[in-house]
């Protein structure tokens, strides 16, 4: 994948207002609120021209109902992004491990997790290659 970094677009929240007016309607009162984040968000910081948007939603297990409608919005739905909900729960079980160990140490925390991020950014990276997104 190409990484291309542009000047900001005055544009990138006119295209996040639209595309989340459109992810509202589908997801209805099931979401609470969508934010516009990462550096398109940020006027004047030069970025990648993706619009990174967050939705925040009341219940994360119904998330895949609406799967059919985003698609024909034109996105694609990937579920966990090739993270499963076991690797999510073992993660979890380590973070707690390592804040319970070095409660008082960010560095040795952070160092704990490393080898478990690489592993899961290879895994996940592997998935991504495998889809055709153009």
């Amino acid at each position: 994948m190409d990484v291309t970094v542009t000047q900001y677009n005055e544009e990138w929240n006119l295209i996040f207002q639209e595309e989340s007016r459109k992810i509202k309607e589908i997801f209805a009162d099931a979401l609470i609120d969508i934010h516009h984040i990462g550096s398109t968000s940020v006027p004047g910081l030069k970025a990648k021209p993706i619009i990174d948007m967050m939705p925040v939603v009341r219940n994360i297990e119904v998330i895949d109902d609406f799967n059919a409608q985003m698609t024909e919005l034109g996105y694609e739905c990937m579920g966990e992004f090739g993270m499963s909900g076991e690797a999510a729960e073992q993660y979890g079980n380590l973070k707690e491990d390592l804040a319970n160990q070095f409660p008082k140490d960010i560095e040795a925390y952070m160092d704990g997790k490393e080898a478990f991020v690489t592993e899961l950014e290879r895994t996940v990276l592997e998935y991504y290659s495998t889809l055709s997104i153009n």
